[in-house]
């Protein structure tokens, strides 16, 4: 999952002019916190917030400082027959933090995109159309389905002792 959030990153980075990097997704190390005159992009970072919030440590956190907006990006990659369930509980468990975020930076909009794949490499609908609201390339797509899936391979390769 953790090269997939690096994925997320680098593509929203180089798309903002956050970061120059020419080195693939699998080598990249995410600073904590990346900055320009019109983007800041956070990293497993957590949000202070004046009323006690429980999820407050979402993956990626874009904020757009002209439009006054923010996307809550956490990223999530369950079975198959979970990928429902898991978008909702994406969900409704940042919700509190939007709400205190939009509040407290006084936005316009903050926008919560959990980013969702089976460990199958299954896309639902809605992973396609979030990458699309972030400005992220189709084409990253099957490289994240690439990733997910030598990880899971990698997984049940281990769990069988096959070398």
């Amino acid at each position: 999952m953790i090269i997939i959030k690096k994925t997320i990153h680098l593509a929203l980075g180089k798309d903002r002019e956050l970061c120059d990097t020419a080195e693939p997704y699998y080598k990249y190390c995410p600073a904590t916190v990346l900055e320009n005159q019109r983007f800041r992009l956070y990293w497993d970072n957590p949000i202070l917030t004046d009323k006690t919030i429980m999820a407050n440590r979402p993956d990626i956190v874009l904020v757009d400082k002209r439009d006054r907006t923010a996307y809550i990006i956490d990223i999530s990659i369950p079975n198959y027959h979970n990928l429902e369930l898991k978008y909702q509980e994406k969900m409704v468990k940042y919700l509190p933090l939007a709400a205190e975020m939009k509040r407290l930076w006084n936005l316009n909009i903050v926008c919560i995109k959990p980013l969702i794949m089976s460990v199958t490499g299954i896309v639902p609908k809605s992973l396609v159309q979030h990458l699309r609201d972030l400005g992220i390339d189709s084409y990253l797509l099957h490289s994240m389905q690439k990733s997910v899936i030598i990880s899971t391979s990698s997984i049940v390769r281990s769990f069988l002792n096959i070398e």
